[in-house]
């Protein structure tokens, strides 16, 4: 009768640890299916070994593979079996059924595959040696191995390696013949970790850190010095990309700018700075003689963190009234529904105002027409008569009569567009264009007043309640002005009529026109 033999390897069984840690899974059908969806268990007092169990079934060509932790007796019992020549055949991928058992007694000590048979010679019969390889390949550090075969010729063995690192080598194996030996056809790959060219160097005026390095998921991180802030981004990570050996960095080094201000300036005046444009500068504003800062209470800014200063720069303006540049044109409406007596109150109305400003070459000018039906071009006062003296603007003005009917607002403004606004306009001085009128045009009036403000005069108008009680309708009005130029029809005498063209309105007429001062 003839004996089959099995060679056997028994897995050494060391005194317990406390709290071992052992690899478990059930039924895997690969080591890497096992580690991808296993688990790290902590041993307990009853099971305080670690077990890997392989079944093979259909002659080997099916694998379930079992990690866990196993009462220590009971696992040695089973370790006991592998070499056993009786059914079922141990340890034999060449039967229809096998399984082999191995235990161990060290931190994730089951991890591998088949730590404790790697050298077991296997045999089909007492006649028929198996032609195989010495050992199973050794699983390079950082990588995952899976075997199928036990060793004979045509085993293979699979590599992978762990996430961030590259292969360097064949990723499989094949036990293959050499001459009369078997042997493994190409050496265990390396798994080398994936690494990024050299960081981008700190920024000028600026430091870096990483944590790892050029190794993959180091963060290098940027700061800048006082006084300077980065522009870019603050962090860059060593990242794989692809299958590339070399990771990349996730963004290029930022710079650092010097933190400072923009550049000031203050027209008709002087501007002081402790530190010029740099953070934490502190600036004071002072105006030229004859001057005045605007708004009065912005004195002075501070260059913030931010790159921006604690406050707008003010303007230097003279005192408005009575300075002002600009160029002011008078439309008055001298049609029958006003009467002579209110005209009078209109024309002391008109002068009281005119002498608030200081009229000058390089300040104010005016001009002054009046219109009814048709345009008094007799009388009418161009910018260009009287540009240095207000006296014999107003001596003209007092001569200037009440007579007629008719209320045609369009004409005079078509008037004011091409004589009034042509004849003595300065380029650099505010247009203003001031209708005074107690009545509805009789003509159209959108496309004249559009012809106005064409020429970039402000637009303006001043509608007197009429001495007859007829309700103003201001929607004419609205069109003078233009669309969004609510605030430019002056509202004051809507109620009182020709009486509220008084001394203390005509000195808030001079601050309307006077406007924002910067803006000049």
């Amino acid at each position: 009768m003839m004996i089959r033999t099995f060679g056997f390897i028994l897995c050494s069984i060391l005194p317990l640890i406390q709290a071992l840690s052992c690899w478990q899974c059930h039924n895997a059908p690969t080591n890497d299916h096992c580690l991808r969806h296993g688990r790290i268990v902590e041993c307990n007092e009853i099971n305080a070994i670690c077990l890997e169990e392989v079944r093979h079934f259909r002659k080997g060509s099916v694998m379930l593979i079992e990690k866990r932790c196993k009462q220590d007796h009971a696992c040695n019992n089973n370790v006991n079996q592998n070499p056993r020549d009786s059914y079922p055949i141990q340890c034999n991928t060449k039967s229809p059924t096998s399984t082999c058992r191995c235990c161990c007694n060290t931190d994730l000590c089951n991890t591998e595959l088949l730590a404790c048979w790697n050298n077991m010679v296997q045999y089909d019969s007492p006649d028929d040696v198996l032609a195989t390889c010495a050992s199973r390949p050794t699983v390079p550090p950082n990588s995952n191995m899976q075997c199928l075969g036990n060793m004979e010729e045509g085993s293979t063995c699979d590599f992978h390696c762990h996430e961030g690192y590259y292969m360097v080598g064949e990723p499989k194996l094949t036990c293959s013949r050499v001459g009369a030996n078997f042997t493994w056809n190409h050496p265990e790959p390396e798994c080398h970790l994936i690494t990024c060219p050299p960081p981008p160097v700190a920024p000028q005026n600026g430091f870096v850190t990483c944590t790892d390095g050029i190794n993959l998921r180091s963060q290098c991180t940027y700061s800048c010095e006082p006084e300077h802030v980065l522009v870019g981004s603050s962090y860059s990570v060593c990242r794989n990309v692809g299958e590339e050996r070399t990771g990349r960095w996730s963004a290029t080094a930022p710079t650092c700018r010097p933190l400072v201000c923009p550049s000031q300036s203050l027209r008709h005046g002087s501007i002081s700075c402790s530190r010029g444009r740099k953070f934490q500068s502190n600036c004071n504003f002072e105006c030229d003689t004859d001057y005045q800062l605007h708004p009065p209470t912005i004195t002075g800014n501070t260059c913030g963190m931010d790159g921006n200063w604690s406050a707008p720069i003010p303007c230097c303006t003279r005192p408005c009234p009575p300075f002002a540049v600009m160029d002011f044109i008078v439309v008055l409406d001298s049609s029958s529904s006003v009467g002579r007596s209110n005209w009078l109150k209109m024309k002391r109305f008109v002068r009281s105002f005119l002498d608030d400003f200081a009229v000058r070459d390089e300040f104010a000018r005016f001009g002054i027409v009046r219109y009814n039906r048709v345009v008094d071009t007799r009388t009418q006062i161009l910018l260009s008569e009287f540009p240095n003296s207000l006296e014999g603007l107003l001596a003209k003005f007092e001569l200037m009569p009440y007579n007629g009917s008719g209320t045609k607002t369009g004409n005079a403004l078509n008037h004011t567009a091409d004589v009034m606004l042509t004849n003595g306009n300065r380029p650099d001085a505010r247009d203003i264009v001031l209708l005074i009128t107690d009545g509805l045009a009789s003509d159209d009036v959108a496309i004249p007043a559009q012809r106005v403000r064409d020429t970039g005069a402000l637009m303006m108008v001043l509608p007197v309640q009429p001495p007859n009680g007829r309700t103003l309708n201001l929607d004419q009005f609205r069109v003078i002005t233009g669309p969004g130029n609510e605030n430019n029809i002056i509202k004051d005498a809507l109620t009182r009529g020709f009486d509220a063209l008084d001394e203390g309105f005509a000195g808030r007429i001079g601050s309307i026109l006077c406007g924002e001062p910067c803006s000049n």
